[in-house]
């Protein structure tokens, strides 16, 4: 089983994925709240950016 990726594209996919979902964690432990979280609102937030 290979440990790299095939292409560079799906690198670029899984990364910009896992910087996401860092950029989602991130800011809901700054706000020191989980009460109304919603991923989907996260998510639409952060490509508003």
């Amino acid at each position: 089983r290979s440990a790299s990726f095939q292409s560079i594209r799906t690198a670029s996919a899984t990364l910009s994925g896992v910087e996401i979902v860092h950029a989602i964690r991130k800011r809901t432990r700054r706000e020191l709240s989980l009460i109304g979280f919603s991923v989907v609102d996260e998510l639409e937030a952060l490509l508003a950016a």
